[in-house]
């Protein structure tokens, strides 16, 4: 009994560390490169507009040595993050990144994000929380993009512009939910017109659309959270 005990004190001890680290120490970190990677990023969009700015709809490229490319932000959760271009372990380590395959923010097609949704400060800890017509917002060099979440049930999301609305209402996009769990190699969740479940899809983009992926449920990879997002407006920055 004196041996098990002991065992069990000392699994409990290296339990209580993994969890010290991937909620407090992952988060310190990844806390630290978004600093680091804000100053850079600001300091890239201060320089000659011949090596930071660009079209509005065209989207940015990775504009710091690190890949930084822009600010993603969803004032529902509080979210308000800097971007980099990737998705590996790596990437994500230092916050939200940007599925390189994927659109640039504002251009037609699926413009993807993904990111923790426990430890590495948990950018997408919330995003259940997120409800038909939120706000995401993606700032580059040039642009602000409005995004608006799609209405949960696939159903049409009153805050988007008339022609929106109704390409949304196609064959090609008709029934995209606003949230949805997916299995984790189903990659089509990120293609330019997403395939949900088992969705067909085809057909030329006609959507400038957004992609959010995290891991579900939580502290585990069983499954994948989908958020998907239409674009409302691109306001352009003075200047650009």
């Amino acid at each position: 009994m004196s041996v098990l005990g002991e065992l069990l004190l000392t699994a409990g001890v290296v339990l209580a560390l993994f969890v010290v680290h991937q909620l407090w120490w992952t988060g310190v970190q990844t806390q630290r490169a978004q600093a680091e990677l804000r100053e850079e990023l600001e300091r890239a969009w201060a320089a000659p507009p011949a090596a930071a700015s660009g079209d509005p709809g065209a989207g940015p490229a990775p504009v710091t040595a690190r890949g930084a490319m822009g600010y993603l932000a969803v004032p529902r959760i509080g979210l308000d993050a800097v971007f980099s271009e990737g998705v590996g372990q790596a990437e994500l380590a230092n916050g939200p990144g940007h599925y390189p395959a994927s659109a640039a923010p504002g251009q037609i097609g699926n413009v993807a994000f993904a990111a923790h949704r426990d430890g590495n400060a948990a950018h997408f800890s919330e995003l259940d929380a997120l409800a038909a017509c939120d706000e995401i917002i993606v700032e580059t060099a040039a642009a602000r993009h409005v995004y608006r979440v799609l209405d949960l049930a696939g159903g049409e999301t009153p805050c988007l512009p008339g022609p929106t609305r109704a390409a949304l209402a196609g064959p090609d996009y008709a029934g995209i939910a606003g949230r949805v769990i997916v299995d984790p190699g189903a990659d089509g969740v990120v293609a330019p017109i997403p395939d949900n479940a088992a969705l067909g899809r085809g057909g030329q983009p006609a959507v400038a659309l957004l992609t959010l992926t995290t891991c579900h449920p939580h502290w585990s990879s069983a499954n994948r959270m989908v958020v998907h997002a239409a674009l409302e407006r691109t306001e352009t920055k003075e200047g650009s």
